[in-house]
């Protein structure tokens, strides 16, 4: 009786790992088959919808070879995506703080105010900096009142980072976007806060 029993026991278990060996087998397979298309994608071009793919191959196949290879590409493409969006950015504000030298250089102060600066001479108005602010980006301007200064931010709508300049200096300071634009928003009034070009003024 007690043998067999044990007999039992014992094909009982067998039946379960095999069962198991088995889910993970196809787990393998619907992976490796996810990652493919997700592969494919990208050399369609067609990024975002393989990053999608590859998130939820990440999200239904955690323990997986293909899930881990997933994983890592996730990671190189949110690098390459970072870098992509701080060399944009870096070129717009770059163009911002042309402009606001070239009016230096010739009315000796900064413009005071957006206003100031398109009632002025000078070519460059707050129109031009618009124009070249990309779709999906947005600069965040204060103006010193006095004419001493000013500072920028440029966030793109799709990363959670941003990066700022100060007047004399052009090394980019990154944020986080979200935290900063709050901070922006406490203490800051703008007419329009969803522009490409957000003139900031101080609150009352």
């Amino acid at each position: 009786m007690l043998r067999h029993v044990y007999l039992s026991i014992v094909v009982l278990l067998v039946v379960f790992a095999l069962a198991l060996g088995g889910c993970g087998d196809s787990d393998e397979a619907n992976s490796k088959k996810l990652l493919s298309q997700a592969e494919g994608l990208i050399q369609q071009g067609k990024e975002l919808q393989a990053e999608q793919l590859l998130t939820d191959l990440v999200a239904r196949y955690p323990g997986t070879q293909s899930g881990a290879t997933a994983g890592k590409q996730l990671d190189r493409m949110q690098r390459q995506r970072d870098l992509g969006e701080r060399e944009t950015i870096s070129k717009v504000l770059e163009s911002y703080q042309q402009v606001f030298r070239g009016y230096h250089a010739i009315y000796a102060e900064y413009p005071r105010s957006l206003t100031v600066l398109d009632q002025s001479e000078y070519f460059f108005d707050s129109d031009y900096l618009e124009g070249i602010t990309p779709e999906g980006y947005q600069v965040y301007l204060w103006l010193n009142d006095d004419g001493s200064g000013f500072r920028l931010w440029c966030v793109s709508k799709k990363s959670a980072r941003g990066y700022a300049v100060e007047t004399l200096d052009s090394a980019l300071v990154p944020f986080e976007r979200d935290v900063r634009l709050k901070k922006l928003k406490a203490r800051f009034q703008a007419t329009a806060w969803d522009g490409k070009l957000v003139a900031l003024d101080a609150a009352g």
